[in-house]
């Protein structure tokens, strides 16, 4: 899996499922042109270029109408969702259907939401709109034996960038007992389960749509419910005056709990300064324009930065809040290479006091353990040092104890940010050890050399075998320590790694 994930790394999670559609998207197109689809190839491309142009047009409207920072793949990627479900057109009033669907779902991110944040998955309560108006024009064709196959590659594709496997699990088995257990279901279970996964949108649904960032809860334990309840939806088949059991209908229900329990507000932030703070790594302090941001040590935000000619990675990135709750101002960190980044981690350099970004989709479960008495080693491998400075800060402002052991790596000894607060966090229980993994070691330098290795952790943390561990920085980085761990006998629930769905 290590080469899957490295090329998988080098795209964000957004260009991952846009890039996924598109491949869904031209395969249909060569299934309708050998006739394998029942929809005729003409009608197939003419609604995808349709859904795809008005769906830019409207997406640019409403932005403009909104003053709205969006994604650059975000009107694209609900475009082609909603063309691998409609019906094709044929018709004039098929064609009608798509545009005002097309409208309607780029419509509900701007007029259905609060505090800058939706509250709907776009494609979901375009569909259920649709669905109250009385059309029969949702097909959810893509769930068809013929696109069955490229659609579960994709969703598992996608389902490995955003670590969301947790999500699919519980959702599938509970629309399975519950649809094959429903009164009045007449047929064996089993085919009717069968049935259900070959025959029905169920695999597209559940990797593509389900786990969308946005309208998802914020945790695990909370994803895991909100999967649940929809599978439970999904699987049953109701009548509610106008509202029937649709796939749609069960996913906008979640998305109503999803918000319940999330972060309600899409943050406007000021920068107020950029400061470097080892070599390469960069702090950027910012004002919450609209109000207070509530948020726990360990957390991470999405952050929008609309620029001119972006690159391929878009104009989005998830990064941890490097700031502690008991600070005013929200700071992150980030590598950055003047020549070689990508064009938002530039954007993010040229910005200047005053200038403002947006940030939304608080998340994330690598968070301070609330047990003030637990032994806890964090490992950190370059930019990964971000979560364990939100939580030292945490930790000294408010006049903690803790027993920590912070192993920190570094190529080389330039490269090691914030050092001055966790040898301030000595006094806090905080035993900070610096390891350079590079070929340089500077003349008198007193902390240690090489990799992190399991004679060093059974060195500097003698009781390691009652401790929380908890892992930070590459992907690769943080695989290998965490089999380094479980060679010594750490189990798996005492080993916590950082990890959230967009490079």
């Amino acid at each position: 899996m290590n080469v899957i994930d490295k090329f998988l790394n080098s795209y964000t999670m957004y260009r991952v499922i846009l890039y996924g559609l598109g491949l869904i998207s031209l395969v249909a197109l060569v299934l309708s042109a050998i006739g394998i689809l029942d929809f005729p190839l003409l009608a197939v491309a003419t609604s995808l270029a349709l859904v795809v142009g008005v769906g830019f047009i409207a997406h640019t409207i409403f932005a403009k109408l909104f003053h709205s920072a969006t994604g650059a793949e975000t009107w694209l990627i609900t475009s082609l969702i909603l063309f691998l479900i409609l019906k094709p057109a044929q018709t004039k009033a098929e064609y009608a259907v798509l545009v005002v669907v097309t409208v309607l779902a780029m419509a509900s991110k701007y007029v259905i939401a609060f505090a800058n944040r939706h509250i709907f998955n776009p494609v979901a309560i375009a569909l259920v709109v649709l669905g109250l108006l009385g059309s029969g024009e949702v097909y959810w064709w893509v769930g068809s034996k013929a696109m069955l196959p490229v659609a579960l590659l994709i969703g598992l594709v996608v389902l490995r960038k955003t670590r969301r496997f947790h999500m699919l699990w519980p959702f599938v088995v509970v629309a399975l007992i519950t649809h094959a257990f429903m009164p009045g279901v007449p047929h064996d279970p089993i085919a009717v389960v069968r049935d259900l996964i070959i025959s029905g949108p169920l695999v597209f649904f559940a990797t593509i749509m389900l786990t969308e960032p946005a309208t998802a809860p914020p945790t695990q334990v909370l994803r895991i419910a909100y999967s649940a309840l929809v599978g439970l939806l999904y699987g049953w088949s109701f009548h509610i005056g106008p509202i029937f059991s649709t796939p749609e209908v069960a996913l906008v229900t979640g998305n109503i709990f999803s918000y319940a329990v999330s972060s309600k507000r899409r943050q406007r932030m000021r920068l107020e300064r950029c400061t470097l703070q080892a070599a390469g790594v960069y702090e950027f302090a910012f004002t919450p324009l609209d109000g207070k941001l509530a948020y726990k040590p360990g957390q991470y935000l999405e952050w929008t930065l609309p620029h001119k000619r972006h690159d391929s990675r878009g104009n989005r990135r998830y990064f941890t809040i490097a700031s502690s709750p008991t600070e005013t101002e929200i700071k992150l960190a980030a590598r950055i290479d003047t020549e070689h980044s990508s064009t938002f981690k530039k954007a993010l350099l040229d910005m200047k006091p005053g200038d403002e970004i947006w940030a939304s989709q608080l998340g994330g479960d690598f968070r301070l353990s609330r047990d003030k008495g637990e032994k806890l080693v964090f490992i950190a491998g370059g930019i990964g040092i971000t979560p364990f400075r939100s939580m030292v800060q945490s930790i000294v402002d408010q006049g903690q104890r803790r027993d920590i052991t912070l192993l920190y790596t570094s190529l080389a000894a330039d490269g090691f940010a914030y050092w001055p607060l966790f040898n301030q966090a000595v006094a806090s229980g905080v035993k900070p050890i610096y390891v350079i993994t590079g070929p340089t070691i500077p003349e008198g330098w007193t902390g240690k050399s090489g990799f992190i290795t399991s004679d060093m952790i059974k060195a500097e943390v003698p009781d390691y075998a009652h401790a929380m561990f908890y892992l930070s920085g590459p992907n690769v980085m943080v695989v290998n320590y965490k089999k380094v761990l479980r060679s010594l006998g750490v189990p798996s629930r005492s080993i916590k790694t950082d990890y959230f769905p967009g490079f």
